[in-house]
């Protein structure tokens, strides 16, 4: 027997939320970013920064509730959330806005255990744990949104005139 006509009784809808890294966002930063800096003597500097980011999803289940733009989670809009296309009902520039501005936290807590920036470049791993906890500790990307920075690429790090004038 076919119950309803032999059509559904209620709307089903299926998600996939691909587990991969997202990788290849890209920042930059427009303004010098101030941060102390510990291997400096605690001194106040400000760079400039460019590069690209990784993002990682670890609760699905968080990032669907919380992040998933509602057209698109209820079933009514085009079907497809994918970061980094543009479409994405600016989660993006989101993401964007709480990455730059956890550089500043990031870079500090990353010079105090006596590394200099110039060292970021060789040791992304420790970086991108320093920007996940500055990104956690201000917008709780992990326990809300259920992503965290997987990695950090710099392509560049320069000290505005003023600091290098410091140093």
């Amino acid at each position: 027997q076919f119950k309803y006509g032999g059509q559904p009784g209620n709307q089903q809808v299926a998600f996939y939320v691909n587990l991969k890294d997202i990788a290849g966002l890209r920042y930059g930063t427009q303004n010098p970013i101030r941060y102390k800096d510990a291997f400096y003597g605690n001194m106040m500097l400000a760079v400039t920064s460019n590069g690209t980011y990784t993002i990682k999803v670890v609760d699905p289940v968080l990032m669907f509730k919380n992040l998933i733009p509602v057209d698109i989670a209820s079933g009514q809009g085009r079907g497809i959330f994918e970061l980094g296309d543009g479409n994405d009902g600016g989660v993006e520039d989101s993401l964007f806005a709480g990455f730059v501005g956890s550089l500043g936290a990031a870079l500090s807590a990353f010079t105090k255990g006596g590394k200099s920036i110039d060292d970021i470049q060789g040791g992304t791993v420790e970086f991108a744990q320093a920007v996940d906890e500055a990104v956690e500790a201000t917008y709780q990307w992990g326990s809300q949104l259920g992503i965290k920075i997987a990695s950090v690429e710099p392509g560049g790090l320069d000290w505005d005139q003023p600091s290098v004038d410091l140093i």
